[in-house]
């Protein structure tokens, strides 16, 4: 059998220049639609394209960081990745900041704030991942192969503050994932 992976360093440039081109878009669409206020509010016109560009070049490192990564250590790492989530999504209605009637952020100091609904997404797609690649053969059965998906997806909408844009990726992720077996 042939091993059809790439190679760490040999990124698939299709892919990488749709990012840069999705990137590179979202660059003048924030200085077009921001240096009025950029201008207004801090006196500089090009404030909001500066912040997004850094915010762009750390995008930048942890995708390198990324691609070099092999992602089957993930699915090891996927229970504990979902307690994670758990955990801070159950934090944000404890010590969560408030904002317009509702704690979706926690505070990290001197730091951005931090949304744990997110990051539960990007877990939650990780761990049924790994759940349906260890779990193939039993994937027919309602009980094995459906229930497990509607439990860890209404355990997070219901955990996630009561947001209703969450549970939108989570959901049509499980049902490809699930879907094409992988």
């Amino acid at each position: 059998m042939k091993n059809y992976r790439l190679l760490a360093g040999k990124p698939d440039f299709s892919i990488l220049a749709a990012a840069l081109a999705l990137a590179i878009i979202g660059l003048i669409f924030v200085y077009s639609s921001s240096f009025a206020i950029a201008l207004g509010e801090f006196g500089d016109v090009n404030y909001f394209f500066f912040r997004q560009l850094g915010a762009l070049f750390i995008g930048g490192i942890a995708m390198v960081i990324a691609m070099n990564f092999d992602y089957h250590r993930l699915r090891v790492m996927s229970p504990l990745l979902m307690l994670v989530a758990l955990l801070s999504l159950t934090a944000v209605l404890f010590i969560g900041n408030d904002a317009y009637g509702a704690r979706r952020w926690i505070g990290l100091g001197p730091l951005p704030p931090f949304q744990p609904s997110e990051f539960a997404k990007l877990a939650l797609i990780i761990y049924i991942s790994a759940w349906l690649a260890s779990n193939r053969r039993d994937l027919t059965s309602f009980t094995v192969g459906f229930m497990p998906f509607i439990v860890a997806v209404v355990t997070c909408c219901k955990t996630n503050e009561c947001s209703t844009g969450s549970p939108r990726l989570p959901a049509p992720s499980s049902r490809a994932a699930s879907s094409s077996g992988s």
